[in-house]
């Protein structure tokens, strides 16, 4: 039982339901600075873009493992916080699903969290340049 509490706790649903927060909170910010200029605009498009496509994947890969469910991988991709991204019978199929491709599916939504990341702290950087930028005029 602890082996599976753990295999859930560091498996790949985890870090797909943090990669979808992450983009949310990242694509909010990026938005609040599309007026700076239109390279911030050009920039929004690719980035809306790559988040529709982690979002058709992982909707795909939900489909897959609740039995074509649409509407409950719906559900689940429209609250990060539903109870099904922490069920240890979903985190099996998943495992199960993705065989000898799971490690690279986990690595994938890693390395899209830890580049979320960075980017969510360069934004709070230019944040803080904005709005310095902002007083400088008043």
């Amino acid at each position: 039982m602890a082996e599976a509490a753990l295999g859930l706790a560091f498996g790949v649903l985890p870090i797909i339901t943090e990669a979808i927060k992450a983009y949310e909170s990242t694509y909010d910010k990026i938005k609040t600075f599309r007026h700076v200029s239109r390279e911030v605009g050009r920039l929004l498009k690719k980035f809306e873009r790559q988040m529709q496509f982690f979002e058709n994947e992982c909707h795909l890969l939900l489909r897959l493992v609740l039995k074509n469910d649409g509407w409950k991988a719906k559900e689940m991709m429209e609250n990060p916080a539903h109870h099904l991204w922490t069920d240890h019978d979903l985190h099996n199929r998943v495992t199960e699903l993705l065989n000898n491709n799971y490690g690279t599916c986990k690595s994938i939504a890693e390395d899209i969290k830890i580049s979320l990341d960075g980017l969510e702290e360069e934004l709070i950087y230019l944040d803080k340049v904005v709005n310095q930028q902002r007083f400088k005029v008043f």
